[in-house]
């Protein structure tokens, strides 16, 4: 005897188009979350970006408290965001700042600096030193001149320290009275009180060298003569190029 197989159930289109419907409703729930994710994350990463953005301008525009705008040491200034001992005399505060200092100028070097009143000036061709007159025919810190034709920055630098077989030197840009300059520090294991401090500057066809005569603020301050107050960092940011 022979049996029929039942039918199969076909789902009801009521069935079906609520099935379809559900499955909308979710992708449309996942979509906006996938949204609202992705807007989220993309704030993040704005901010993040802004921020970091910010850090690098500062950061890279900072070189020891000074704002470097150029590389190029010839002709080029720097802008100094800090109040620095020079922008002091500028802005009217400097008779404070440089009480005692009285400004010598060179016209044949064409610069102008300031030293503690009384120092003497000791003048030769494209040189000058300065000191109190309590050390007798010595001077202290110097300043010389060269063409610029005439030698380079590594020439310049080989002559410091040259007598010490042992002799350590270290180089930083640095800015003096809004000049970008060359700061190259010698020093000997030899002599450990030995510190030569050079500051270079070149501007149009002129470098201008500067020395501490090997001898730190700490200890040039045990000579007489020598004003409490008185730093090689503020002799040389007193420094003004004139025509």
């Amino acid at each position: 005897m022979n049996e029929s197989l039942p039918e199969a159930q076909t789902p009801t289109p009521e069935i079906q188009t609520q099935k379809n419907s559900n499955l909308i409703l979710v992708l449309l729930l996942l979509l906006t979350v996938l949204s609202a994710s992705v807007s989220v994350y993309l704030f993040i990463v704005n901010q993040t970006l802004t921020s970091r953005l910010q850090q690098l301008e500062s950061s890279s525009e900072t070189v020891d408290n000074q704002t470097i705008k150029t590389q190029d040491p010839a002709n080029e200034t720097v802008t100094l965001p800090t109040v620095t001992e020079k922008e002091m005399v500028e802005d009217g505060e400097g008779d404070q700042m440089y009480q005692n200092w009285e400004e010598f100028s060179s016209e044949s070097m064409h610069f102008s600096i300031r030293i503690p009143s009384g120092w003497r000036v000791v003048e030769q061709e494209n040189r000058v030193g300065f000191g109190p007159k309590e050390v007798g025919e010595d001077v202290l810190v110097a300043i010389q001149t060269y063409p610029k034709n005439e030698k380079s920055l590594a020439e310049i630098s080989d002559e410091f320290g040259k007598q010490f077989s042992d002799r350590v030197q270290e180089s930083n840009t640095i800015a003096v009275n809004g000049l970008v300059a060359t700061e190259v520090i010698t020093t000997t294991p030899s002599y450990e009180d030995w510190y030569y401090r050079s500051v270079i500057i070149i501007k149009d066809d002129v470098i201008y060298v500067f020395s501490n005569g090997a001898i730190t603020d700490s200890s040039i301050q045990g000579f007489r003569g020598v004003p409490v107050d008185y730093t090689f960092e503020k002799f040389i940011q007193s420094f003004h190029i004139i025509p």
